[in-house]
């Protein structure tokens, strides 16, 4: 896979890396019981995803199979899910 400085894909521009258990909780809802609550503002058109992800260092050679499912994570390492796409909210 090409290495490049900077290289962050138009779909991942606006992924927010922190891990979505920061971001909501569970707690009792007047409506049905227990419901899921932002515990910050999540910006308008912010992707947030919770997957199992292992991060590799961008200088690292992987197998063919493995590198078609990398994508840019920072400037120092890619990402490979671990997991599917249903894991996208």
């Amino acid at each position: 896979m090409l290495k490049q400085k900077n290289r962050i894909h138009p779909l991942y521009e606006n992924l927010r890396r922190k891990t979505m258990v920061a971001l909501v909780e569970i707690k009792h809802s007047p409506l049905h019981g227990k419901g899921v609550f932002a515990t910050q503002n999540i910006a308008k058109g912010e992707i947030i995803v919770e997957s199992h992800m292992a991060t590799i260092h961008v200088n690292e050679n992987l197998p063919e199979v493995l590198a078609t499912l990398q994508f840019p994570w920072t400037d120092e390492y890619d990402a490979i899910c671990l997991s599917d796409a249903g894991s996208f909210f």
